[in-house]
């Protein structure tokens, strides 16, 4: 609590400890600190879920963010029953995207994703391309990234970037099958 409420920091919680006589390091103090991280991400991942799946709106809201010296952005969802945080080193569409799927894996391409793709310009023949290809569903983003190599949609040098404007759609088309942004229909098209 007083690390995480308090914002003691773990040279001071050392100092504290050693001061009441409990011999510890700063090192020890970080360890306890962190060892049962993954049952929080569990429980911060199942938040967004659900709050994803049963709000009648959402918000969402971004601002820069630096962490280990580097810049980020760090995303807000939420609506009034619950928030979510997210951070991460881009506030592009795709990370959006991959975001609102609150840990959901997958690549879909859907008939919302084909429609998203057109919607943002992505030329014909290669959404065509994909349209016609019978894999529809890609496990994670190097099974999608190698599909899109071997259409030969990677080494395409257009504006828009395809590889950007396909993942994106594939992105919002397996998201549009779980039903998680239903609510967001609006959004690619701004």
């Amino acid at each position: 609590m007083a690390h995480a409420q308090g914002q003691v920091t773990t040279e001071r919680l050392a100092a504290l400890l050693n001061g009441i006589g409990v011999e510890i390091s700063k090192r020890q103090v970080v360890r306890l600190l962190t060892s049962r991280l993954d049952d929080l991400l569990a429980e911060d991942r199942e938040v967004l879920r659900a709050g994803l799946a049963t709000a009648r709106w959402i918000t969402v809201d971004d601002t820069a963010a630096r962490h280990a010296r580097a810049d980020g952005v760090t995303t807000q969802i939420g609506d009034d029953r619950f928030t979510a945080f997210r951070t991460g080193g881009s506030k592009s569409r795709e990370a959006f995207l991959s975001t609102l799927r609150a840990g959901h894996g997958g690549y879909v391409v859907s008939e919302a994703a084909l429609a998203y793709m057109r919607g943002r310009a992505l030329a014909g023949p290669v959404v065509d391309l994909l349209a016609a290809h019978p894999a529809k569903v890609f496990a994670d983003a190097g099974a999608w990234a190698a599909h899109l190599g071997a259409l030969g949609i990677g080494q395409l040098a257009v504006t828009p970037d395809p590889v950007r404007i396909a993942t994106e759609g594939a992105l919002w088309g397996g998201d549009q099958g779980g039903g998680r942004s239903r609510r967001m229909a609006c959004w690619p098209g701004r």
